[in-house]
């Protein structure tokens, strides 16, 4: 039993720990001037992230990075 609870508590690290802050910038021009608008997307696993990403950089005033 004990073995199990260990198995279960290393799973549950492993998967938080496999997670990524990323951010979407884009420029946007608002009365002569370009303002950066940035959306912030915490804890996203890479499946998750690359389908934000791909909604992300259609609009083609948008870059996907890593918000650090």
């Amino acid at each position: 039993m004990k073995y199990a609870m260990v198995i279960c508590a290393l799973l549950v690290v492993a998967m938080s720990s496999c997670t990524t802050d990323y951010v979407c910038v884009c420029e946007v021009e608002a009365e002569g001037t370009t303002l950066n608008e940035a959306t912030h997307y915490p804890g996203l696993r890479k499946s998750e992230a690359e389908l934000v990403e791909v909604e992300c950089e259609d609009r083609s005033i948008c870059t996907w990075m890593e918000d650090k």
